[in-house]
């Protein structure tokens, strides 16, 4: 087995670069221009000494996956220069994630405490009438009520404060390693194609892209495969900017939608079992994050300011006020 990978790396770090300079001659004279070759002095890659420590099944599971991801599509230098750059790194234990999550394994008040679910509860209102136009105008197109729309986000980002821990391209990477293999590929494929779909005036560092240990990111938490489908913004296209926070009320709203969310149950609890219930299942297969989402929400209904802008809204948006507007 070899290690070509890091040869790969090494030689794309000498670079020839051919350019036109004046020669003189004996007398001092300017002869015609000369083509010369010049020779970068050779900067090996940054990160060249912690891949060189990687073990050989690690080296060459990355080369393949390099050369899948061509297959695909991908410009591989994109992929190599990600593999050189600094901040990259494998996290060997990403996979006990899956296993020790506590959203399956405690109790619902530790896991609430866990969450910090009182601290999100304390700050939902102020978030809430920060952004109660864009809250009603995602409930009025996508007709998933305002609070439960805002407490998705709290409980998955903590209203974009946490957007993940590990970044995205290392996250996919390093479960490319383990048993979820496929998982992790159709991520790093789908974080490389929001790289190459991004508005040119606004490049994409993907290793700015952050995300929990499932490669979902974003304030909405959304796996990143999807994001073609199941995103939409302000504008109400999937081509809307990621990176606007407002946007992912929307778009968290249209994901709910898709999946079944029935509007008569707006501003009611959704119980154990019921079809809004399961809708919170599909965003996150835990009941415990369901009740969880739910709690939220309830608090936003039972706050008094909340509540007189949900009245406000509703008033506003009877059939005979529309009609006079």
């Amino acid at each position: 087995m070899t290690r070509d990978l890091l040869k790969k790396l090494v030689i794309g770090g000498a670079i020839v670069l051919s350019a036109a300079i004046p020669v003189f001659g004996q007398q001092g004279q300017i002869k015609p221009e000369k083509k010369v070759v010049l020779k970068d002095p050779f900067v090996p890659p940054k990160n060249l000494d912690y891949l060189s420590k990687q073990p050989e099944r690690t080296i060459d599971s990355l080369d393949a996956l390099a050369k899948r991801l061509e297959q695909d599509g991908v410009d591989r230098r994109k992929v190599m220069s990600s593999y050189s750059d600094e901040r990259f790194r494998i996290h060997s234990n990403i996979y006990d994630y899956f296993k020790d999550n506590p959203e399956n394994t405690l109790p619902y008040p530790e896991y609430r405490q866990q969450l910090g679910l009182d601290k999100k509860i304390e700050n939902a209102p102020g978030y809430f009438k920060e952004y109660a136009v864009h809250l009603f105008m995602a409930e009025d197109r996508h007709l998933v009520e305002a609070p439960t729309i805002l407490a998705t986000m709290g409980v998955e980002s903590d209203f974009q404060l946490n957007p993940g821990k590990f970044r995205a391209f290392n996250a996919g990477v390093s479960l490319y390693l383990t048993p979820k293999n496929e998982f992790a590929y159709r991520q790093l494929k789908a974080l490389f194609d929001i790289e190459e779909n991004a508005d040119r005036n606004k490049k994409i560092d993907i290793m700015n892209i952050l995300a929990s240990y499932a490669v979902c990111s974003f304030p909405g938490q959304f796996l990143l495969e999807n994001i073609p489908v199941d995103f939409v913004g302000m504008n109400n296209n999937h081509h809307d900017d990621l990176f606007i926070f407002e946007n992912w009320f929307y778009a968290i709203a249209h994901y709910m939608q898709r999946r079944g969310w029935d509007e008569k149950w707006n501003y009611q609890s959704p119980t154990e079992g019921s079809v809004n219930w399961q809708v919170l299942l599909r965003y996150n297969k835990s009941n415990l994050y369901a009740r969880a989402v739910v709690e939220l929400a309830d608090s936003l209904k039972n706050n008094p300011e909340i509540r007189e802008l949900i009245q406000e809204h509703q008033e506003f948006r009877k059939p005979e006020t529309i009609k006079q507007n």
